[in-house]
């Protein structure tokens, strides 16, 4: 986790690429040539930038009192005059929210809250940050170094020491150092959890990552919803049969859960998992272990994710988390004009989500809707050959670690007596994946990939 010393800007903590590690300041003074508008993706913001297009360094600007001013200017400003810019992050939008939720499952600002007096430091330092305003981690991240060492007279090197121990303080788990992931030895992200398929658990090196958020998009009828209720049965295999030894939680905030389809597969998971001894499959309960909730808004989505999914989670009852659709509540219940609350809504979700999948090593997949791509324009956030482009924008795509597309062809193949059309499931980006695709079809047992013989078979 690493904290920028310098201005306000800087109160954003950024944490590895899995995580929530987006947040787009803006901030604009109408009374100066000054202003600060860039999306952040962790490393330090440098330089602001006049309306002139002339850089100027973080160092010599100071925020006080919700003011942008120079540091001449700021100098010349009381403490007292100072003092409103310490709570400038709760005024400001979404740095605090999208750093996590508490045990109990309300807000909180991962450890932000905790008195100064329990950061491990230097008694003579403590000393002098109890005679400011000073009371929190939170006011300490979210002013710059030159405001706290007016504030409380302490050396550049103290203040130093204060900014670290008060982002330690905020820093839920231990870093994992880049050589334990480059040798394997890091077990968390070696994780997988199958999707049911050898074909597609090739193509996604061995299934969804169990830590991070994984985002399944595409058009109505392409197999979205077939492939998320498969893997609530696969996640309830052994782990050497490529499941987690758990349940699953749907959520619904579209249609009626298909139940049906979902008993459909049960009785078809012989025929499916061939890998699987057939006594093991049927000593399986696995409609007793897949928890449906219904969501019509968003309030109800957070109360959901917030208090009852932690809840079964921490009992072991789960270890899958799928919310169909993501996109549904957020473009149902917001119009164009109400963007900036709809970004606030969405980044505390995805910090829900992020938190989940994070304190209980669980994966989570999302699915998505999509939106047209109109001629002319560049497709940045899906295919690059397809004329449809997931929903919800560059902010949401942002907080996922895993894109995953699927799309419906025009082919058309058969087995047996059954009858499917052409399916492509595409790898838009992930950390570990190269960009690519292979072919699947859905059958009556579920959604498998296709052979190189297969695709022989298919009819226009």
């Amino acid at each position: 986790m690493s904290v920028n010393r310098y201005g306000a800007a800087s109160l954003t903590v950024s944490r590895n690429r899995s995580e929530i590690n987006t947040v787009r300041l803006t901030y604009k003074e109408t009374d100066s040539d000054l202003h600060l508008n860039r999306d952040w993706f962790g490393p330090p913001l440098n330089t602001l930038t006049r309306e002139k297009g002339r850089p100027a360094p973080l160092d010599d600007v100071s925020y006080c009192g919700g003011k942008l001013f120079r540091r001449k200017e700021a100098n010349k400003r009381t403490d007292s005059e100072i003092t409103p810019f310490l709570g400038y992050s709760r005024k400001f939008a979404e740095g605090r929210r999208v750093l996590g939720l508490s045990s109990n499952g309300k807000q909180d600002v991962i450890s932000g809250e905790m008195d100064c007096d329990h950061l491990e430091l230097n008694p003579r330092i403590l000393a002098a940050v109890r005679r400011t305003k000073v009371k929190s981690v939170q006011d300490v991240l979210s002013a710059s170094g030159p405001d706290l060492q007016r504030l409380t007279g302490l050396s550049h090197s103290d203040i130093q020491q204060l900014i670290l121990a008060a982002a330690a303080a905020c820093r839920r788990s231990q870093p994992i150092p880049a050589l334990l992931l480059l040798n394997g030895e890091c077990r968390r992200f070696q994780s997988r959890l199958s999707v049911g398929c050898p074909v597609l658990d090739q193509l996604l090196r061995g299934g969804l990552p169990v830590g991070g958020v994984t985002e399944l998009s595409g058009e109505s009828r392409a197999g979205k919803t077939q492939l998320a209720l498969q893997l609530c049965l696969s996640v309830q295999y052994p782990p050497h049969h490529g499941g987690l030894g758990s349940g699953a939680v749907y959520i619904c905030t579209e249609d009626r859960f298909p139940s049906r389809r979902l008993q459909q597969l049960i009785e078809q998971q012989t025929c499916l998992r061939s890998d699987v001894p057939s006594a093991e499959i049927s000593g399986l309960q696995f409609s007793d272990h897949v928890y449906i909730e219904h969501i019509a808004d968003l309030g109800s989505l957070h109360t959901c994710l917030s208090r009852r999914v932690p809840l079964l989670l921490a009992r072991g009852l789960v270890r899958l988390v799928v919310v169909d659709s993501v996109a549904s509540l957020f473009r149902s219940e917001f119009q164009a004009a109400d963007w900036l609350e709809r970004t606030r809504q969405l980044l505390t979700f995805s910090s829900c989500l992020h938190h989940l999948s994070h304190e209980f090593n669980t994966p989570v997949l999302c699915i998505n809707q999509v939106t047209d791509v109109f001629s002319g324009s560049v497709n940045s956030l899906g295919p690059q050959y397809s004329s449809v482009s997931p929903a919800l924008g560059l902010v949401w795509a942002n907080q996922v670690l895993v894109r995953l597309m699927m799309h419906r062809l025009q082919g058309t193949v058969t087995c047996g007596d059954q009858c499917s059309a052409l399916r492509r499931l595409e790898v838009v980006f992930a950390p570990h994946l190269a960009r690519g695709g292979w072919y699947a079809a859905v059958w009556t047992e579920g959604v498998r990939g296709l052979t190189e013989q297969k695709l022989c078979d298919v009819t226009d």
